[in-house]
């Protein structure tokens, strides 16, 4: 600004010494130079008056100019100063291709030093001065209301053949517009000088995807639940026009539409699994119920959707129940669904061991061993390793189905079996039922040589009494890996695998698993 008032000051007295009589310093009362928009609109450029230390100023004064002839202008300003002895008036021009400048009034034309106005047009926002030649700025409309947004400009203005100006802006604040409709219209607006051309890139966390955009009333609208981030890159390339540029303009839109509950089927056994998805989620703030279990129902991200795995006991009542989908954060209730679970009759085995092995079965071990086993299990990850049916790890005849009542040495009930035993051959292969980690493979008191794999989502397989280990803790497996052999290690009474599948610390069929994948959901129709 100093600069400014500097050059105000030059150009004050390098005017009025060319006139007659001479004006002074004590003479002027104020100087002020104006940017004139239109005919009806001058802006205020600059003020200096004497208060503001004018003498202090004399010592940088020019010669008296000299008359000169008129110049083509680029830029026109006016300067007004007012004397004690009225006001004069000049307009200034300013010549960028041949970088002069000139004083105009009633006296004559006169020579301005083009230093001073190079520097002064550099120190103010040039596009002050060729405002006709930027854009204008849009609205962005959704809904019927104006947004506000950021912004990235990168634009050129070339006023003449051999003169550039590079503007360069942002702003960084934009706003995110929540909607719970999926009736919505979103519009960019230009009153002057749209974009050649516009690009959209829509953002959602995950993945982004770009749109050419040929109608500017409709942009597009994801049709997904979420919070997405646009931006629309407008771009001015015709380079027969005085301008140049491209722009970013930013907002958010958090899009919530009307959630979908979907259940895997509606009947079901004990020892199964009910496979849920939640359609059209927005966040995680959810909560499952069901009478069946009581512990919080994990729910995972699969798919842009979400989904939970709710396990079935085999012990439970047969009957009528529901499962319904609260907004956790409000209890709001989403949506309800009932579901049947038939009844089953498991069958009851005799089973007898020698003393020295009936001797590993002891509460105390059984304690370490579970110990163990829910360490491997403590932690799952957050994804769904497997996809489509599992494979049965062994091929041999079933010794043992799921659930069987097993009673042993002739004695009361001891337990439910609830895996599948599959005798074959010490040494035969197992194979890693499915996709999934590592997460315990060493050996304990009751179970022998042990081999635990993670699905995700909280989904486990075990392998019980092996023979040897092939894998480690930590290691990555496929479908049909072999993990180790078959042995009878452990409470064993002959070579076989103990097979089980558990989610939540409930051992579910495993012959569920095998026959179909309980995350795929038949009325679900999958928006891509």
């Amino acid at each position: 600004m100093k600069i400014m008032r500097l050059f105000t000051m030059i150009l004050f007295l390098s005017i009025v010494t060319g006139c007659s009589p001479a004006l002074t310093l004590d003479d002027l009362v104020q100087a002020t130079v104006y940017f004139p928009e239109s005919d009806e609109n001058l802006i205020p450029v600059d003020t200096l008056t004497r208060e503001d230390g004018l003498p202090d100023l004399y010592t940088h004064l020019l010669e008296a100019p000299v008359k000169a002839q008129s110049i083509k202008p680029d830029l026109v300003y006016l300067l007004n100063l007012d004397t004690i002895r009225g006001m004069m008036k000049y307009d200034l021009s300013f010549d960028l291709t041949n970088k002069e400048a000139r004083a105009q009034n009633i006296n004559g034309t006169y020579v301005i030093p083009f230093e001073w106005v190079d520097t002064y047009l550099n120190k103010l926002p040039i596009r002050n001065h060729f405002s006709y030649l930027m854009p204008s700025k849009p609205q962005i409309i959704i809904n019927d209301t104006a947004i506000d947004y950021a912004f990235n400009q990168d634009w050129k203005l070339h006023p003449t053949d051999n003169v550039t100006y590079d503007i360069k802006d942002q702003t960084t604040h934009h706003e995110t517009y929540y909607t719970e409709t999926d009736v919505i219209d979103i519009s960019l607006e230009f009153d002057r000088r749209p974009p050649n051309q516009l690009i959209l890139a829509i953002d959602n966390g995950r993945e982004e995807n770009s749109h050419i955009i040929d109608d500017m009333g409709h942009l597009p609208v994801p049709k997904k639940s979420g919070r997405y981030t646009y931006t629309l890159m407008a771009i001015w390339d015709d380079t027969t026009l005085d301008y140049t540029g491209k722009i970013n303009y930013t907002f958010g839109l958090d899009l919530r539409l009307e959630e979908a509950l979907h259940l895997n089927k509606t009947t079901f056994e004990p020892g199964d699994s009910i496979g849920v998805l939640i359609e059209q989620p927005f966040g995680l703030d959810y909560r499952i119920e069901t009478p069946i279990f009581k512990n919080t129902i994990g729910i995972f991200h699969h798919q842009d959707e979400l989904v939970a795995l709710v396990p079935i006991d085999s012990r439970t009542t047969p009957g009528t129940y529901s499962l319904s989908l609260y907004e956790d954060s409000t209890n709001r209730l989403i949506e309800t669904i009932e579901y049947q679970i038939t009844e089953k009759i498991f069958e009851t085995q005799q089973l007898s061991v020698n003393a020295s092995t009936a001797s590993l079965r002891s509460d105390e071990n059984a304690k370490k061993d579970a110990e163990k086993f829910k360490n491997a299990k403590a932690h799952s990850v957050g994804e769904k390793l497997w996809d489509g049916p599992f494979v049965q790890p062994v091929e041999g005849r079933i010794s043992t189905e799921y659930s069987v009542i097993r009673y042993v040495n002739s004695g009361a009930e001891s337990s439910r079996h609830t895996a599948i035993d599959i005798a074959a051959p010490q040494g035969t292969p197992i194979k890693a039922a499915h996709n999934g980690i590592v997460t315990f493979s060493s050996d304990l008191i009751i179970s022998g040589n042990v081999v635990v794999l993670d699905h995700g989502l909280g989904l486990f397989t075990t392998y019980v009494h092996m023979h040897k280990i092939y894998v480690e803790d930590g290691q990555e497996v496929k479908k049909g890996d072999i993990i180790g052999e078959v042995g009878t290690t452990g409470y064993s009474t002959g070579p076989h695998l103990h097979f089980a599948v558990s989610k939540s610390g409930v051992n579910l069929n495993p012959w569920k698993f095998m026959a179909e994948d309980p995350l795929v959901f038949p009325t679900w129709k999958q928006i891509p």
